[in-house]
Order: C-alpha cells, then sequence, then structure tokens
C-alpha cells in the first residue's frame, strides 16, 4: 500500500510535536536545576568545601553540609535556577539565609547574608539577584554559605556549579 505525501507530512508533523514537548519538558527541568555559581562577580574565592573538615570554631573535626564562597560584603548572590523562595528567615548559625525550591526534590539555601532581594512566595529566574554577601549568624567573614539538598540530603553544590573558577584550596 502506497502512503500519499500528505500522510508523510502529517506523520511528520505528529513527530515533531512530540519531539518539541520532549524539549519544552527538558528546558523546564534544565532551567531548574542548580547550575552556576551563585554570586554575580569575579573576583570570590571558595574559603571551605563540602565535607570533613576541622571547625574554625572549636577545632574539632565536623561535616561541612555546604560550600562557603569568600567575597566582599554587599556581593549579589543570584539564583542558580529558577524556582520559589520558600523561606526567608534568621537562625543562630546560618545568620540570614533564603530558601528556594526548584522542584524534582531539589531545595537550595543561602546563609549569612546581609540583605535580602526577594520574599517568601516569590517567584525567581536563574540569574536573578535574590541577596546580598554578608557576615550574619556563626560566621567567620564575609561570604556565602551555599547548601543544596537533593531528596533531603546535602550534596556537594561543586557537582552542581558548571561555571566555577578553579580553587587550590579545594
Amino acid at each position: 500500500r502506497k502512503v500519499s505525501a500528505l500522510q508523510r507530512a502529517k506523520r511528520l508533523e505528529a513527530d515533531l510535536l512530540e519531539l518539541v514537548e520532549t524539549m519544552r519538558s527538558q528546558r523546564e527541568n534544565w532551567d531548574s536545576t542548580p547550575s552556576i555559581i551563585p554570586v554575580d562577580v569575579t573576583d570570590y574565592w571558595f574559603s571551605s568545601g563540602f565535607g570533613w573538615r576541622r571547625s574554625p570554631f572549636t577545632g574539632l573535626k565536623e561535616f561541612h553540609n555546604g560550600l562557603d564562597i569568600s567575597g566582599r560584603k554587599g556581593t549579589p548572590i543570584i539564583a542558580p535556577a529558577d524556582g520559589k523562595v520558600i523561606k526567608r528567615g534568621y537562625d543562630k548559625y546560618l545568620g540570614k539565609y533564603l530558601k528556594i525550591d526548584h522542584g524534582r526534590q531539589v531545595i537550595t539555601t543561602y546563609g549569612h547574608l546581609s540583605a535580602y532581594n526577594v520574599s517568601a512566595g516569590q517567584k525567581v529566574k536563574r540569574g536573578d539577584i535574590i541577596a546580598s554577601m554578608g557576615n550574619s549568624g556563626l560566621s567567620t567573614g564575609h561570604h556565602l554559605h551555599y547548601m543544596i539538598k537533593v531528596k533531603k540530603r546535602c550534596v556537594n553544590p561543586l557537582h552542581y556549579i558548571l561555571n566555577a573558577k578553579a580553587n587550590r584550596l579545594l
């Protein structure tokens, strides 16, 4: 049985529509995956990595559940992916902090802030300025404590940051 040009065109159209829908879905996943350094400057440095370290306060071995990114006071903190601000508050350790839900059980936390640029419930896009770097809470200097949780477990943020500069400390 011969297939007409019109039938072939209709099949091709259906295949292309399916492909476009798949690409849209993948784009939403990419847009909401934290994948860039959450500071809007080039003069930053990693002052403490993820994992076991000696506490700067007690000298005892402790697990550090995030990445410390140091810079100048007021350095803009940016959203590393699309999401929704789910918490804005104060904690005795983190100081002023924000939490963003990126969907698919991925939540990022930003600690030791000096100021907020967003409110709880607000939607953010990758690159939006969400806060300013500070020294609030239990802190040894101006830096951002950046934490990523996937399915309620802390993961190494460096595994997600595609545009981080090399740093000999880590």
